[in-house]
């Protein structure tokens, strides 16, 4: 009996522990992280800096935590970027000089819900609104950090097709490229692509661990596309890649060709 006993004491920490694991939430806005990353703009050389949070700020009554920006090819310059704060899993930004506070991420959304993403291009700033598709989760420094998986839902007219796959945020890190830009991408680097994300000795993001973990979660969302034959008369109305970039032709390997039906399939290059 007392050996059944402890084994069903130990069966229920168990799972309380893998329970609590499971609710655990990595928090954005924490004192001393910092995300490294590199930036290039056409055939301009690339540079590298960093943007870490340090120290504390009042901003219309509310404590928010101090953002900095460093620029390692740029005369080794600090400029003070925004003033980040949380609450119930989302995160806010004043941005500097403004008084009004903005909508970062929320990870606190579930499968199906919509958020809009900012995205900072060279040229312009502009929103779009993303659709999430699935929740993966993997460890991180002994905790569950979850990745949602996101498309473009307003590029698509509203069509949930995941062959519009933009790319991630990541549960304490935010997008693969900097925090402010919160339209993901492929974890390519592009423009903008972040390095790491790190606080004190843990790293919560390395470029080099989520290669593979990419590839994996764009098959198997990527696997969901309808792979119907078009009818004879249906005319092809565009090429896009597996991310759900439209091409200006195909490219080598895999690529996905719609029609003016409504219909679409893969074919390989």
């Amino acid at each position: 009996m007392k050996k059944f006993t402890l084994i069903m004491m130990c069966l229920l920490m168990a799972i309380g522990y893998e329970a609590k694991a499971q609710e655990d939430y990595i928090p954005f806005v924490v004192e001393g992280k910092v995300w490294n990353f590199s930036r290039s703009h056409l055939n301009a050389p690339a540079w590298y800096g960093k943007i870490y949070i340090d120290g504390d700020t009042i901003i219309n009554d509310i404590a928010c935590k101090k953002v900095y920006e460093y620029n390692f090819n740029n005369d080794g310059k600090t400029r003070y970027r925004a003033a980040f704060y949380e609450k119930d899993r989302k995160v806010y930004c004043f941005n500097s000089g403004k008084e009004s506070d903005v909508l970062l991420y929320n990870f606190g959304m579930n499968i199906g819900d919509t958020a809009v993403a900012h995205h900072n291009t060279i040229l312009n700033d502009y929103d779009v609104l993303l659709k999430v598709i699935g929740i993966e989760k993997t460890m991180s420094g002994g905790r569950f950090q979850r990745y949602f998986v996101l498309y473009n839902y307003a590029e698509v007219c509203q069509e949930a097709d995941e062959s519009y796959l933009q790319g991630f945020w990541i549960e304490g890190v935010g997008t693969n490229k900097y925090p402010f830009d919160t339209y993901p991408g492929v974890l390519t680097g592009g423009n903008t692509g972040l390095m790491s994300c790190v606080v004190d000795k843990d790293t919560l993001y390395s470029w080099k661990d989520n290669h593979l973990y990419e590839q994996t979660l764009s098959k198997k969302y990527i696997s969901g596309i309808s792979t119907v034959k078009a009818d004879d008369g249906a005319k092809p109305s565009g090429w896009y890649d597996l991310q759900g970039r439209r091409l200006t032709e195909p490219r080598k390997g895999v690529n996905i060709i719609r029609y003016n039906d409504g219909t679409a399939k893969k074919v390989l290059k």
